[in-house]
């Protein structure tokens, strides 16, 4: 071949390439570049899913108007939300003809090095959802695709669906490295049993039922990669911890029983200062250090406070020994805990009747600053009418009403 042959055969060459690119929507991979990045969620309500495998589950939730693109880590037991991939490697699509919005991938997100999930239309109005999802085990790559399914009169011929098919990718190790950077499992065998809240303030909050015993066993942690100082008179004290329950569109609060308990209210409010390290659970709070055990008196100190009375001397030491073994009880087992709600100890629980069920949440609230108060929430979970009243129950039979 001639040397101006050979330069007009470059050329076209890299037209070629050039024209591909444009024409078929290809983005050119970059090197080291991360390919998904995630946030932590609440556990959904209203999740629809898309793909599982042994290692993550996929789809989406609604609500209101918007909508958002959920993966489940099977190996950690928590959820976090898609907030964008990388468009390395992604082949970006056309908008289908007879579509009523105008969905041109490869014109919305054209110079883009990564693309938010969902993805929307050229006006940014409508959120547009995965219709499958795929993975590739000889890549160990997520294949994400959409508008893949999209069928009508004008999309008939395989050229079509080519062209209005877009595909992300998500390499597996990256999943696996944001899970890892995410919430961490505490040295608990029940540890896989807590889902995080929204990072509030660098923090979350997870809230777990032991339906059995009538506790909801709360953590509050260190969410992000660096050291923070944390309020330890805020976390774990009564008066800003509230279980609540939602009522229709709104939340209402009942201030139960927190474990440990504080000793009376504090007008003062004093604003302690610690430090916890990343994915470290708070546990060093000035509520717990301050915790003594429930004193078990003999009974001749109970005759003390009633003289002559065997009969009310006996019912307050059978009280004191029902309350004594709760808080054994509570001690043992939230050990691990920021904090723990006791269901049965505190009467203040939404009546209920047998055969209803309703959603609650635990809330915190806690200082950033001397000045500046915030909310933590846990993920929402059931309450239902016949746990309800056994615990109402068991509260009248420990207090002997």
């Amino acid at each position: 071949m001639k040397s101006g042959e050979t330069i007009k055969f470059k050329i076209i060459i890299c037209l070629a390439l050039v024209l591909g690119g444009v024409l078929f929507g290809c983005v050119s991979p970059k090197p080291n570049v991360r390919s998904v990045r995630l946030e932590s969620c609440q556990s959904p309500g209203n999740f629809k899913q898309i793909y599982a495998d042994p290692h993550y589950q996929f789809g989406f939730m609604r609500h209101d108007t918007r909508a958002g693109v959920l993966v489940f880590s099977q190996a950690r037991q928590q959820w976090k939300r898609i907030v964008e991939v990388s468009l390395a490697n992604a082949k970006l699509g056309g908008s289908p003809t007879l579509a009523s919005i105008n969905m041109d991938f490869a014109y919305v997100y054209q110079g883009r090095d990564h693309a938010a999930l969902p993805l929307h239309d050229t006006t940014g109005h409508y959120d547009i959802l995965p219709d499958k999802i795929e993975f590739d085990a000889n890549r160990k790559i997520y294949l994400i695709y959409f508008n893949s399914n999209w069928r009508d009169v004008s999309v008939t011929t395989e050229s079509e669906i080519q062209r209005i098919t877009t595909k992300l990718e998500i390499r597996k190790k990256d999943l696996d490295e944001a899970f890892k950077r995410g919430p961490v499992t505490v040295g608990s065998e029940n540890a896989n049993r807590f889902l995080w809240g929204d990072v509030v303030g660098g923090f979350q909050m997870a809230a777990s039922l032991d339906e059995t015993n009538g506790i909801v066993h709360c953590r509050i942690r260190n969410a992000i990669t660096n050291e923070l100082d944390y309020p330890s008179f805020d976390f774990g004290y009564f008066e800003e911890i509230h279980l609540e329950v939602r009522e229709a569109t709104n939340w209402t609060k009942f201030q139960v029983a927190v474990f440990p308990p504080a000793v009376g209210y504090s007008s003062a409010f004093p604003y302690f200062i610690k430090r916890i390290k990343p994915g470290q659970v708070v546990t060093d709070t000035f509520t717990r250090s301050r915790h003594t055990s429930w004193p078990v008196l003999e009974f001749k100190e109970y005759l003390t406070w009633s003289p002559g009375n065997t009969n009310e001397a006996l019912i307050a030491q059978s009280l004191n020994k029902r309350l004594a073994d709760r808080e054994v009880l509570l001690t043992k087992s939230c050990g691990e805990d920021t904090f723990a709600l006791d269901l049965i100890w505190g009467k203040t629980l939404p009546d209920l009747p047998d055969g209803h069920s309703l959603e609650a949440r635990v809330s915190q609230k806690f200082r950033v600053n001397r000045e500046t108060m915030v909310t933590l929430y846990s993920p929402v979970f059931t309450l239902n009418g016949s746990l309800i009243q056994t615990y109402m129950r068991q509260n009248r039979e420990l207090f002997g009403r």
